[in-house]
């Protein structure tokens, strides 16, 4: 209530809204079936465009996740989001139209937590770590086309929810 410029109610969702020159990328659920990415002015909190998803059939989660749990990503010419029955998703910065979606397997998780994964963007590739318990896997698409750079295996890694980071030494990049 004090020293707040603006605020929105972006309704069901744990993810994090982030900034990227001068607009604010968030996820939510519009209604039981519906996942959105909405977009607003980060100094007005002007709705600048909302692109909405049919989520089709969603499994039981685990409280207090919720289905829109994938904190965005972007270059700031591109807003790259995950949604569990959908994949990975690439929306237009400016406008929020679809540039490319890349279905991924749905991710089971024994105790319900459901999927909470955000994207990276490294260069000119979209990175994703998805440890569920039954395929967890590491994988990099081309951010202008979502085709796969490469996929690695994970069979050690179950029901984890890390954001992979970049770690520069020597001149070597590796996701960690």
């Amino acid at each position: 209530e004090k020293n707040v410029t603006w605020s929105v109610d972006l309704g069901r969702g744990v993810a994090c809204p982030i900034v990227s020159a001068g607009r604010v990328f968030a996820t939510t659920m519009t209604d039981e079936s519906k996942f959105a990415v909405l977009s607003f002015d980060a100094v007005t909190g002007e709705p600048l465009w909302k692109r909405e998803f049919e989520a089709g059939e969603l499994p039981e989660i685990t409280p207090p996740n919720e289905h829109a749990s994938s904190t965005p990503a972007t270059d700031g010419e591109t807003v790259f989001v995950h949604f569990s029955t959908i994949g990975l998703i690439a929306l237009d910065a400016d406008d929020g139209s679809v540039r490319w979606e890349h279905p991924l397997p749905m991710p089971f998780y024994l105790m319900g937590w459901g999927a909470a994964n955000s994207p990276i963007v490294y260069r000119d590739m979209v990175i994703f770590n998805l440890d569920d318990d039954l395929n967890p896997y590491l994988i990099a698409l081309d951010k202008q086309t979502g085709s796969i750079r490469w996929e690695t295996p994970r069979p050690d890694m179950l029901g984890g929810f890390a954001v992979p980071v970049l770690c520069t030494a020597n001149g070597r990049t590796d996701v960690v």
